[in-house]
């Protein structure tokens, strides 16, 4: 991953983490109520809520994160993970059952957030968001 990223082995693994610990507590509760047949994950990662969305049954999923992240690290199967620049918009060309953007905004400049939310409900109706303070 190119160091100008600031993404490194550390960060994701701390990333890593504390997103698995979370999305343990958090799928089973969001799984229920909103049975999707599909996640998108907007600023996976190396893939830990989309791996418990799989363990919990969720066959159809797919991440979006920047290029530099390194996919002999994924948690999730390759094909499962598109590379993006989250600050520009995107159209993966489908609509998914539930689109999630988990503390991502804030490491994104201001710019970029007309195009971000505008991608996310193009991707579906039901949308997960988080974005701590910058």
């Amino acid at each position: 991953m190119p160091p100008e990223s600031g993404y490194d082995a550390a960060f994701f693994r701390y990333v890593n983490a504390t997103a698995t610990t979370a999305a343990e507590a958090i799928v089973p509760l969001l799984l229920a109520p909103l049975r999707p047949e599909s996640v998108l994950d907007v600023g996976c990662g190396q893939g830990a809520w989309l791996a418990a969305w799989r363990r919990a049954g969720v066959s159809d999923i797919q991440g979006l994160d920047g290029d530099y992240v390194d996919r002999l690290h994924l948690l999730v199967p390759t094909r499962s993970f598109r590379a993006h620049d989250l600050t520009r918009p995107f159209d993966l060309g489908r609509r998914f059952s539930l689109v999630q953007c988990l503390e991502v905004a804030e490491h994104l400049p201001a710019a970029a957030a007309d195009g971000l939310i505008e991608s996310l409900t193009r991707h579906g109706d039901l949308v997960l968001f988080s974005a701590a303070p910058p």
